[in-house]
């Protein structure tokens, strides 16, 4: 690797177990052909960083750009099937032609393992063109920053809501649950994935068998 490139990783914020330029070579290998060894990584960024993942920006030296998302759990606290239903969840909403103004990433590979060379589950994906919330907010102040500030939040409002409004969509799924893939490929219904990887077990046949689960978990673990 370049000395730039590895400036850049050194003054990258991560998880204290990632190895980013391991990130890199998986980012590399992945772009790899049995004829050639794959375009060369020319700099590694921030892309963003949420309440359970965080993103950088590849960009390599044939222009290609790639995302790769790395998780906010350790070893002792990633449930790996949570973030496989992630996955199919993401590949479903992007595939199946229900909601075209949804803007998802396609997903070019992921390690859901801590084994591979960067040390951490890894997410591939594309990079969607855009601008964060936080960069926006961070836009120097001008003589009506408050009325653009106020006109930037409604947007972003109004931006969310056509999301939820599209996400809630019908499904063409009959049990209650989070999306997964099985082993001929074909997106089902497995069991309900909170954000934070919590399992809720099912899938459940109806919001009757949900409920009657969780009444029956609360009484087992009530204070006597």
């Amino acid at each position: 690797m370049s000395q730039e490139l590895d400036e850049q990783i050194s003054q990258l914020k991560k998880y204290k177990w990632v190895d980013l330029h391991g990130l890199v070579t998986c980012a590399t290998l992945h772009l790899s052909t049995p004829e050639s060894d794959g375009p060369r990584c020319v700099s590694i960024s921030l892309l963003g960083k949420g309440s359970f993942n965080t993103a950088y920006k590849l960009v390599f030296s044939n222009d290609t750009e790639v995302a790769a998302s790395i998780s906010c759990y350790d070893k002792d606290n990633f449930n790996p099937e949570a973030k496989r239903s992630e996955i199919s969840t993401m590949s479903f909403v992007r595939e199946s032609g229900l909601y075209p103004d949804v803007p998802v990433p396609k997903v070019l590979a992921f390690d859901l393992t801590f084994t591979n060379p960067a040390c951490a589950p890894y997410v591939l994906m594309e990079v969607v063109p855009g601008v964060t919330v936080e960069l926006e907010d961070n836009k120097p102040n001008d003589a009506d920053a408050t009325s653009k500030s106020h006109a930037r939040e409604l947007a972003l409002v109004k931006a969310l809501a056509n999301l939820q409004a599209s996400l809630s969509k019908p499904v063409p799924f009959d049990k209650i649950g989070s999306i997964a893939t099985d082993t001929d490929g074909k997106y089902v219904v497995g069991p309900l994935m909170e954000m934070d990887q919590e399992c809720w077990d099912g899938p459940f046949e109806s919001i009757q068998d949900f409920w009657r689960l969780q009444l029956q978990e609360a009484m087992l673990f009530a204070p006597k």
